[in-house]
């Protein structure tokens, strides 16, 4: 059995941010990534918490991805329900009722663009 060597900060990071965009469950990228389960949680509550900043590429822009319309009717409009749902890898859901305001989306936007 080979014995792995302590990871840098970055390295950590790094995985963590893989892990964070993966949709993955916690033990399954742990158990792919040899990695500790208990290192993976205590850099994502340091990061909720603000005290370590996800990584960035400054060669990365914004990402984007595909996405497609279910179910949608474009010509009317639903009077009850969400007039825009996101559902986020990991089963996460965003809802935007058709009277949101801009403001309170923008604010949830910058939250969550902090990670």
């Amino acid at each position: 059995m080979q014995v792995r060597g302590r990871r840098s900060p970055e390295e950590i990071n790094r995985l963590v941010d893989e892990f964070e965009v993966s949709g993955a469950r916690v033990s399954d990228f742990c158990r792919n990534h040899d990695l500790a389960k208990s290192i993976m949680w205590r850099h994502l509550k340091r990061r909720r918490l603000g005290k370590v900043e996800p990584t960035k590429d400054p060669t990365e822009g914004p990402r984007l991805m595909a996405v497609a319309l279910r179910g949608a009717n474009l010509d009317r409009q639903t009077p009850r329900g969400s007039a825009l749902e996101v559902v986020l890898l990991g089963g996460r859901r965003i809802e935007v009722r058709p009277d949101f305001d801009a403001g309170t989306l923008e604010r949830l936007l910058k939250v969550l663009e902090r990670g």
